[in-house]
């Protein structure tokens, strides 16, 4: 429990840090209730993530799969400056990039959760990369 002074007041108060309020109320510490794994030295946000990359492992090994990138980032938005204030650039981070061996590429996203923000990355994806397609892996 941390306490606090406030400038209105003479009297401490005293607040819950954030990991105490949720062992009070019993929430878990994950939002979507996923744990990160580590595989080979890569270190994925879910178990569904960590599964898709031991069932993209084997196609690696019998060269159907030429290119496996891992967490790859493309670009939606350069980052700029306006009235002083800098930007940072967006970028989309997705799961995996397959290279396959007939010359295929296919960008691979496993979603257990579409929140807001995956669907507004996902649809600037969409206009950016025109060439490139996002398949959803779901649970």
């Amino acid at each position: 429990m941390r306490k606090r002074h406030t400038k209105s007041s003479k009297h401490q108060q005293e607040h819950l840090t954030a990991n105490e309020f949720r062992r009070y109320n019993g929430l878990s510490k994950r939002k979507y209730n996923n744990h990160k794994i580590e595989i080979d030295g890569f270190t994925f946000d879910s178990k569904l993530e960590a599964d898709f990359y031991q069932r993209l492992k084997p196609l690696v090994k019998t060269g159907k799969i030429k290119e496996l990138k891992i967490h790859p980032r493309y670009l939606l938005q350069e980052g700029f400056t306006k009235n002083g204030k800098h930007y940072q650039p967006i970028y989309y981070i997705a799961d995996f990039e397959v290279l396959y061996d007939d010359g295929v590429t296919v960008i691979y996203d496993t979603k257990g959760m579409r929140t807001e923000v995956y669907k507004i990355k996902r649809k600037l994806f969409e206009y950016k990369y025109q060439d490139k397609t996002i398949v959803e892996v779901d649970k």
